[in-house]
C-alpha cells in the first residue's frame, strides 16, 4: 500500500522530495488530495533532477509546465487535513513508476520514473496537458535512457 513507508525505500532522495512537494502543491492549491498533476508540480521543485530536465528537453520548461498545470487544476475547496491522501490515479502513477524502474532495469525509483509513471496513466487529464506541451511517454523514455546511459558510461 502507498501509505506504507516501505513503498518509498527504493526512491532516490530527489524522488522523495518530489513526493513531499506534491503534497505541498496540493495543499497550496487547496485540493483535498494529491492528484497526478501535483506529482508533476512536485518535480518542478527539483529542476536539475532528470524528471524536470526531461520535460525541459522536450520543450516544456519549468514555468511553462507550472502555468499549464495550475490552469488545468484550478483551486480546490480546501482541506484541514495535515497529511493529504493520494488520489487513486496518483497511487496508480506511483505503482507505475515502480514498474517503469523495474522494466528499465534500474534498482532505484527516481524523478524520471515518477514522470514515466504519470505519463503511463491512460485517462488522467495531466497526460493531455503534458502532451499539449510536447511531453509524451515515448520521447520522455528515450531522453531518460540516453541520459542514464551517458551518466553510466561517460565518454
Amino acid at each position: 500500500m502507498i501509505d506504507d513507508l516501505q513503498t518509498f525505500t527504493r526512491y532516490t532522495d530527489r524522488a522523495r522530495i518530489v513526493v513531499v512537494k506534491s503534497q505541498e502543491e496540493a495543499r497550496a492549491s487547496k485540493h483535498a488530495q494529491i492528484e497526478p498533476a501535483h506529482l508533476v508540480l512536485g518535480q518542478l521543485h527539483q529542476p536539475d533532477a532528470l524528471g524536470a530536465v526531461t520535460m525541459a528537453a522536450l520543450g516544456a520548461p519549468v514555468e511553462t509546465v507550472r502555468n499549464a498545470l495550475a490552469a488545468a487544476l484550478g483551486t480546490g475547496p480546501g482541506s484541514e487535513e495535515q497529511f493529504l491522501p493520494f488520489a487513486a490515479q496518483s497511487r496508480k502513477a506511483l505503482e507505475l513508476a515502480a514498474r517503469e524502474s523495474l522494466r528499465l532495469g534500474h534498482d532505484w525509483i527516481g524523478t524520471e520514473h515518477l514522470l514515466l509513471g504519470v505519463l503511463s496513466l491512460d485517462d488522467a487529464p495531466v497526460v493531455g496537458v503534458l502532451a499539449g506541451l510536447g511531453v509524451t511517454k515515448e520521447p520522455a523514455e528515450q531522453h531518460i535512457l540516453r541520459t542514464v546511459d551517458r551518466l553510466r558510461n561517460p565518454r
